[in-house]
């Protein structure tokens, strides 16, 4: 969620009355947290209470499993797409403008998903939804600092630090109690999308009576519309490939090849034409430095892993391990120990020396977490502390202190104008590489289970000694051959799927690990001239992704 409306210096515009959020009439301080706030968490929940019922919704559209992972890769590309397109265009039309026509957005969106009567115009409406959501997770932030007064502008990144790390740590156990308390065959994923209208309607309607409209600080300037449409395209040509990928056989499919071509040569056209616009939407130059381009990519390659590890473990236990989707989100709600008041601390860093340190740590928790989920005890001789809980304690707490520290991490050394632009970019990129995890990881995931599986066959070939004691049982049971034969084939299906998922933690500790040792090692950049002392070792205040 990065932070936008500031300099680095933080002074920041007032409201247009007389800078205190204290005015008349009496409360209306309350009730724009409550609006701009609910609306940016309402638009971040779109994550956590959503994929744990996206089984449900799947089945009830008529579409296999794993379809489920297209639902939000295409709503990841479009929030990116939202939340990298807001602040300039807010600049032209005015952020209060842009603001409710994203909330309206929003809001249709959400309707549609409530209503839709098939998977297409779902996916459809989720992508309007993303897209909306985007715009109003960063603006909802800078029209609400915009109310503060000096004095109170430090509590800024205590707010936003919570709001981040709500979707993750609650969203589960909302959208669990939901999909159950209302019937999982029933209304309950598309009562949650029609609470999520509701709510987005009701904010933007909120900001429109308590907020005065803002004259636009670059009115009439050209917007880069160009580079957004190549970026765009790019985007979601290759966000449709790797959904379709395990689905139409990666090497195997003449309509993947010809979307990763597309996405390619949008790409490329994308990064000549920013290099020689005169006001390009992304300052490619940025990636020039050691320090931005290894912040980025632990940002976006660490919150990939999260992503994906957290999303498929939510989704597995209920799948595999037959956990429902109230229990699983309560298995998901240790994360909030470890979180919060992390977040809570993270958000102050202020050194360059610190925000290395709490990153490589961060990252190591991270790797801690994945390799003790890797042992997971087929048995279950081991009680749910062991298995699930302590796991999620400690990843909760490298999510605390990861967030704030990478985004400042990446933004060492550069000018206060660069500073936005970068921020705006890991926002964007890593809200992306969300759309990545599960599909890229669940790739992962599938093939090992298909490995596994392929094992334990040659293992237990059809002279094996222990299928003719298999068979006696079976006789003396009255059960039938071919129904006995189904039964050992969903039993070894189910033992290759908890092999393959351990195989994938493992691989995610190695991933988590490699990322810290390159965190540790790179370069400090030099200080910007002309910058004072420590001025770009302050952090941006509130600056980090959901």
């Amino acid at each position: 969620m990065p932070f936008r409306g500031s300099h680095i210096d933080g002074r920041l515009p007032v409201s247009s009355a007389d800078g205190s959020p204290f005015g008349t009439p009496p409360g209306r301080f309350g009730r724009l947290h409550l609006v701009l706030v609910g609306a940016s968490l309402f638009s971040l929940l779109n994550t956590g209470a959503f994929t744990g019922i996206i089984p449900y919704c799947v089945a009830e559209l008529g579409q296999h499993q794993s379809h489920g992972a297209w639902m939000n890769g295409e709503f990841f590309a479009a929030q990116a797409l939202g939340m990298l397109l807001a602040n300039p265009l807010a600049q032209r039309i005015g952020a209060l403008r842009l603001f409710l026509w994203a909330g309206w957005a929003a809001a249709v969106g959400a309707f549609l998903c409530a209503g839709a009567p098939g998977f297409v115009v779902f996916l459809l409406a989720r992508i309007v939804l993303g897209a909306g959501g985007g715009v109003l997770i960063l603006l909802a932030q800078v029209l609400l600092l915009e109310e503060y007064r000096p004095s109170l502008r430090p509590l800024a990144p205590v707010l936003w630090a919570v709001v981040a790390i709500v979707p993750f740590v609650l969203g589960p156990l909302f959208g669990g109690w939901l999909e159950e308390g209302w019937g999982r065959e029933g209304v309950g994923w598309r009562l949650w999308f029609l609470l999520d209208g509701l709510v987005l309607l009701l904010c933007t309607l909120g900001a429109r009576k308590l907020l005065a409209p803002r004259p636009p600080d670059r009115l009439g300037s050209p917007f880069d519309w160009v580079g957004f449409g190549l970026l765009s395209m790019a985007l979601f040509a290759f966000q449709t490939a790797i959904d379709m990928g395990d689905d139409y056989d990666w090497y195997n499919s003449s309509l993947l090849d010809s979307l990763m071509g597309l996405a390619f040569l949008s790409l490329l056209g994308f990064l000549g034409w920013e290099l020689h616009v005169r006001k390009p939407l992304v300052r490619i130059t940025l990636f020039l430095r050691p320090a931005f381009v290894v912040g980025m990519i632990c940002l976006c390659g660490g919150f990939l892993l999260f992503y994906g590890l957290w999303s498929l473990l939510l989704v597995r236990l209920q799948s595999v391990w037959g956990y429902g989707p109230w229990l699983g989100g309560l298995v998901m709600l240790s994360l909030a120990v470890g979180a919060l008041p992390f977040s809570l601390l993270s958000a102050r860093v202020v050194a360059w020396s610190r925000n290395r340190l709490l990153l490589v740590g961060s990252l190591l928790l991270f790797a801690g977490f994945a390799l003790w989920t890797s042992y997971y005890d087929i048995q279950h001789k081991r009680n749910l502390w062991l298995e699930f809980v302590g796991p999620q304690l400690i990843e909760g707490i490298g999510l605390g202190i990861f967030l704030a520290p990478a985004t400042n991490f990446l933004c060492r050394g550069l000018s206060p104008k660069n500073q936005e632009m970068a921020i705006e970019l890991a926002g964007s990129f890593r809200v992306a590489a969300q759309g990545w995890a599960s599909l890229l990881l669940g790739t992962i995931l599938y093939r090992q289970a298909a490995f596994h599986k392929r094992r334990l066959v040659e293992w237990m070939p059809s002279s094996h000694p222990l299928l003719d004691e298999f068979l006696a049982r079976l006789r003396d049971q009255g059960i039938g051959w071919d129904l006995g034969l189904r039964l050992l084939d969903r039993e070894a299906l189910a033992h290759a799927q908890v092999l393959a998922f351990e195989d994938l933690f493992r691989v995610a500790a190695w991933g988590f690990f490699i990322l810290a040792v390159l965190a540790l090692v790179c370069p400090s950049p030099p200080s910007p001239k002309g910058a004072g002392l420590g001025q770009d070792e302050r952090p941006m205040d509130g600056r980090e992704g959901p």
